[in-house]
């Protein structure tokens, strides 16, 4: 069953991250979010970054999942940003 939401988690972490980092959004909320951050240092660059901003996604949605151990945790995290980054290099090619 903890698969199943771990696969859930990882498709959620990809609309979210994709959502925040390349769309507009209604009302251009998106657009607004990422022109907050228009220096050109690692958080302007990380808030444009799929991989970046996904990797802190999938953070929060393995802390809702529930787990025996810290090392679950980890696993699922890693586990669902590695998901995120085959789901967008397979979207993109």
């Amino acid at each position: 069953m903890i698969l199943f939401w771990a696969l859930l988690g990882s498709l959620g972490a990809y609309r979210l991250g994709h959502m925040l980092t390349q769309e507009r959004g209604p009302f251009d909320v998106f657009l607004r979010f990422r022109n907050i951050f228009t220096q050109e240092d690692w958080l302007g660059h990380g808030v444009r970054c799929l991989h970046c901003v996904s990797f802190w996604i999938a953070a929060g949605m393995a802390a809702l999942l529930p787990v025996a151990s810290l090392k679950e945790f980890f696993l699922l995290w890693f586990g669902m940003a590695g998901a995120v980054i085959i789901l967008d290099r397979y979207w993109r090619r």
